[in-house]
């Protein structure tokens, strides 16, 4: 992140951003696949460790906004790329070699695919399209408000309040799941990301946005808690690496990317309705966890 300090050109970001990509999405899955395994192990409600991690996110953005407007952009590379050198440190000072005792033997994205549990796979993928359905959200969503009208400030109360009814589900996603499973959390949280996506373009009054926003708490709060759940149900700890890794590099890569190309096309021409293209992957991820749950009760209502 040092590094954009002194890139004058944006061709030159580019690559620099493809490195910032690689050196901090790869902390995600093995952080992820361990905090799933110790939870599941210490029976501790992972939602309520998953909040910390929202909060944190919420705070560092208003206190981003503060230092932007206090020091301009040039603030942002250089106290992210300070965060992200007093994280290392901390590793290195904690010892690694203490944790992540469950990806001590790690197994492959190739041998999960090979070996592993057919409806985890297919519960990855769809738990990936759902939360790929965000391109449109993330890609465009601030620009298409701001071309309303709508105050910069006010903007980022949208994206805050979209944060905080994600923390408040993670925090109360324990008792929720003692009486809804994976699977029809996943199948529910699909269903209101379509119809949030389908509202959104619509939605050109204030008060119809700031409603809709606490639907964020389905399309990815109850999506994430859903997929973490069946992980801990259904991946051993020794895939949690591969199975965090294949659901990142699918969500948040391959689907994602294609999304935002997709958004990036079709934003001049559609413009709000561009949210409307995002409803068709939560509906493809539906039909394949549908599809691929009937066929693996299929073999159970024989015997």
């Amino acid at each position: 992140m040092l590094i954009n300090l002194r890139l004058p050109l944006f061709s030159w970001a580019i690559p620099a951003s493809i490195l910032l990509a690689a050196a901090t999405l790869l902390m995600i899955p093995a952080v992820e696949g361990e905090a799933i395994s110790e939870c599941r192990a210490r029976h501790y409600p992972y939602g309520r460790l998953r909040s910390v991690g929202s909060l944190s996110f919420l705070v560092a953005n208003m206190a981003m906004g503060v230092l932007l407007g206090a020091l301009g952009v040039e603030a942002i590379p250089l106290v992210t790329g300070l965060l992200l050198l007093t994280l290392a440190w901390l590793f290195g000072n904690i010892g690694v070699d203490q944790y992540f005792q469950t990806q001590a033997e790690p197994n492959g994205v190739r041998t999960l695919l090979r070996s592993g549990s057919r409806l985890l796979i297919y519960g990855i993928v769809a738990s990936a399209l759902i939360q790929s359905s965000h391109a449109a959200y993330y890609v465009a969503g601030s620009i298409l408000w701001l071309g309303m009208g709508i105050e910069p400030i006010v903007v980022g109360a949208l994206w805050a309040l979209g944060v905080a009814v994600e923390i408040l589900l993670f925090l109360i996603g324990r008792r929720a799941s003692q009486y809804l499973p994976w699977f029809p959390l996943m199948l529910l949280a699909g269903f209101l990301a379509a119809l949030r996506w389908f509202a959104m373009g619509f939605a050109e009054h204030i008060l119809m946005i700031a409603l809709l926003q606490l639907l964020h708490a389905a399309s990815f709060a109850a999506t994430h808690l859903a997929f973490s759940d069946m992980l801990r149900q259904l991946a051993k700890d020794e895939e949690q690496l591969a199975a965090q890794t294949f659901n990142g590099a699918l969500s948040g890569g391959v689907f994602m990317g294609f999304g935002a190309v997709v958004v990036g096309l079709a934003l001049d021409d559609f413009g709000l309705h561009t949210y409307w293209l995002m409803v068709a992957p939560c509906l493809l991820g539906l039909l394949i966890l549908i599809i691929k749950k009937g066929a693996h009760w299929a073999p159970l209502s024989k015997n």
